[in-house]
């Protein structure tokens, strides 16, 4: 499992070859989706809760690479990834991630199943 940030159309093209030089490796991308006032808000949060370690969200607001970033992904429109609302609890957002993640691998069994049965008679 690999956790990257996509925030980038280079990265983007980098996990399509990836794909394509490994058809046999399972690749599910994942856009969490929240408005940025909720962003900030969380940004603040971590800011305050270890300024040493986190950037302020003026940062995230005024950054030019940053909000470059941000009107990519407000752009992105890819149908191979699942876009989530991450604009509710962390547990939420788990509990809708585990569900795709359920709904993706019955899927894939029952085809894997369906590939592997005898052909009629």
């Amino acid at each position: 499992m690999l956790d990257l940030n996509l925030g980038w159309s280079f990265q983007w093209q980098r996990l399509d070859a990836l794909r394509q030089q490994h058809p046999q490796s399972q690749v599910m991308a994942v856009v969490l989706r929240c408005p940025r006032p909720t962003c900030l808000t969380r940004l603040g949060q971590r800011y305050a809760a270890d300024p040493a370690g986190n950037a302020p969200p003026s940062h995230f607001a005024t950054d030019p690479r940053i909000l470059e970033v941000v009107a990519f992904l407000e752009r992105l429109h890819r149908p191979d990834a699942i876009e989530l609302d991450a604009d509710q609890t962390i547990d939420a957002v788990y509990a809708d991630l585990t569900d795709h993640l359920r709904r993706r691998l019955r899927s894939e069994r029952s085809a894997s199943r369906a590939a592997h049965r005898p052909a009629g008679p």
